[in-house]
């Protein structure tokens, strides 16, 4: 059975599929984007031992926030 035939037909349903995405917050000097060669305002995508690695180097615990244009779009849709 689909999950699709217990939705109530008098409300919309707005599905999103694409990648998982996460963006993960830190408050640093500036100092600390030349220590792991990062630019200023820049995006990079980067494997989970970089991840692991950067987040160690914090000063203190970052914060994870979902994102992806199909999160971002879905959440968008919500707020309608």
């Amino acid at each position: 059975m689909s999950i699709f035939n217990k939705l109530d037909r008098d409300k919309k349903t707005v599905t999103g599929v694409g990648s998982a995405l996460v963006d993960i917050l830190a408050r640093e000097a500036d100092v600390f984007l030349e220590k792991v060669g990062a630019v200023k305002g820049g995006m990079q995508y980067v494997d989970d031992a970089v991840i692991d690695q950067t987040v160690r180097m914090l000063a203190s615990p970052p914060f994870v926030v979902p994102g992806g244009s199909a999160c971002n779009t879905v959440m968008g849709v919500a707020r309608l």
